[in-house]
């Protein structure tokens, strides 16, 4: 059964109300679960051959010889249709644009 209650609002005034048990959110006993450590497994780079564990010095090493670090993102397999220009406006729009040029 619910109780009902007076809440007080701070300014002088109360109101009676329905009260609601307060639950405690599901939080986990880790002040801080999302770490994004430097340290990965071993991995060899092919750029120099050598291995490395620590994610900052192989970015470091891939920057230095300019290459460009790819994820795993599918979407980039994706093949993507190429918009083709609508010729006709675009003549249209350069005739335009002659024709105010030479009425000058």
């Amino acid at each position: 059964m619910s109780e009902y209650g007076w809440i007080d609002l701070g300014n002088g005034r109360s109101v009676f109300r329905k009260l609601t048990p307060y639950i405690e959110p599901n939080r986990s006993a880790i002040p801080c679960p999302m770490l994004s450590l430097d340290t990965m497994e071993p991995v060899q780079h092919p750029a120099d051959g050598k291995h490395y564990t620590s994610k900052a010095k192989f970015r470091e090493v891939t920057r230095a010889n300019q290459m460009v670090e790819v994820g795993n993102d599918p979407a980039r397999f994706r093949h993507q249709n190429p918009v083709k220009p609508d010729r006709g406006s675009i003549r249209q729009s350069l005739e335009k644009a002659m024709a105010q040029v030479n009425s000058r």
